[in-house]
């Protein structure tokens, strides 16, 4: 079993990972992004809740459907593909099954990711996948940042 500082740490690195991967396809696209990640001041229980949430601001007011999508399933993508998710066969079958019918039904996605992603489809995942993949080395960069410098004030 993990200790509470372990899963504190996992959930920081999950969080930062999730948020990098948005801001890395936001950028690809030329949108300003800013990743955030910061401690969750209202758990009650680590063991019940995430310790650590993240957002990803996203500078620009006209973004198109297509990269909107795209963005919104950069998180989760990036989350499966950094191995932060066990037991996935691949990341296709991981995403049908966690983006459910509602964000109530979803499994780990925000309400903003799940809107966002909306109306995604096969290629938009592939794109999504190959941008993660091509600039991983940036995005662990990014992680790494993050981690050593996360946001004080939520």
């Amino acid at each position: 079993m993990q200790t509470l500082a372990e899963l504190e740490t996992h959930d920081m690195r999950k969080s930062a990972i999730h948020e990098s991967g948005h801001a890395l396809v936001a950028r690809h696209y030329g949108i300003p992004a800013e990743p955030l990640i910061f401690r969750n001041a209202e758990v009650s229980d680590p063991l019940e809740f995430k310790t650590w949430l993240g957002t990803t601001r996203l500078n620009d007011t006209n973004i198109s459907p297509l990269r909107k999508r795209r963005v919104g399933l950069a998180g989760v993508a990036a989350e499966f593909l950094a191995g932060t998710h066990t037991g996935e066969l691949d990341l296709m079958s991981f995403i049908q099954d966690s983006y459910g019918d509602s964000v109530e039904t979803s499994d780990g996605w925000s309400r903003t990711d799940w809107e966002s992603a909306e109306g995604w489809t096969e290629t938009d995942l592939h794109a999504v996948f190959m941008i993660l993949t091509r600039r991983w080395e940036w995005l662990l960069l990014e992680v790494n940042s993050l981690i050593a410098y996360p946001d004080s004030d939520g």
